[in-house]
């Protein structure tokens, strides 16, 4: 085979390696966001398996922030919303996540917090019977509140 026709088949075979492999990172990358999703919802569950926590959307940002879209807390008793959180921005610890494939979370910035507290006749209030984790020997992140 002519070194002409070697290097037109060496290019054709580049060009679809190319053409499929960043077909592959374009789905990964479009698919990124459902994973993070379950990977959080997961941890939660891990961490505080009867917390009554839920969110609408988790997004990797190309600077490695992770951005948490309508957290709600709701109260066990099946009362109001106790906390919403209509956006939430969590500052990981890129060094450790990328050398060791840990998520530690250095800051985290909260925008337009809401919290809705509501005594009964009884004087029980709707946050009561929550049971809020305690995590042992893990360090509480920087946590910054906007418009709150």
């Amino acid at each position: 085979m002519p070194l002409r026709q070697t290097l037109q088949w060496m290019l054709i075979l580049l060009a679809t390696i190319v053409i499929v492999g960043g077909g592959g990172v374009i789905w990964l990358w479009g698919q990124s966001d459902a994973i993070l999703k379950t990977q959080i919802t997961q941890q939660l569950d891990k961490l505080a398996p009867n917390l009554p926590v839920k969110f609408q959307k988790a997004s990797l940002e190309t600077d490695g922030r992770i951005r948490l879209t309508d957290i709600e807390l709701q109260a066990t008793n099946g009362g109001p919303t106790l906390l919403r959180l209509p956006e939430t921005v969590i500052f990981p610890d890129r060094e450790l996540l990328v050398q060791h494939r840990q998520l530690s979370v250095f800051k985290v910035v909260i925008n337009r917090p809401q919290v809705t507290l509501e005594q009964a006749a009884d004087g029980g209030w709707s946050f009561d019977g929550l049971k809020l984790p305690k995590p042992a020997g893990i360090a509480w992140p920087e946590v910054e509140l906007l418009e709150g």
